[in-house]
């Protein structure tokens, strides 16, 4: 199962998510994470919580993350390990972030909040 958020905050939206990202839930995934970028002109997506993802996870995230302003934080290391092992250039190589927490937490309430349930 996959938990994501969008929190609007002044200057960028930020879309957590929190789970297991693989190939089930994955279209959804980038299906939802192109509304988020409508929000706003910046994306922050942080994956500080995603316990797990595929492939199919990576390599989505990898090119939604090329194709528009996105900042990726927080990633965890197997994400890390897999892109390296995919010859994928990590976040952090591509600009995308550092990898770390870069942005201040936002305000508690979410503007729009859902769950992606694996079939």
């Amino acid at each position: 199962m996959l938990h994501v958020t969008c929190t609007v905050t002044p200057g960028h939206s930020i879309v957590r998510l929190v789970g297991e990202i693989d190939r089930i839930n994955v279209t959804e995934l980038v299906h939802t994470l192109d509304r988020a970028r409508r929000i706003d002109e910046r994306l922050v997506v942080d994956l500080g919580q995603v316990t797990f993802s595929d492939v199919a996870g990576v390599r989505a995230l990898s090119l939604f993350a090329g194709s528009g302003p996105t900042v990726v934080r927080d990633t965890p290391q197997q994400i890390d390990r897999l892109m390296r092992l995919l010859d994928l250039p990590s976040f952090r190589e591509r600009g995308d972030g550092d990898g770390r927490r870069t942005d201040a937490d936002p305000p508690a309430s979410a503007r729009s909040d859902g769950d992606l349930r694996g079939g």
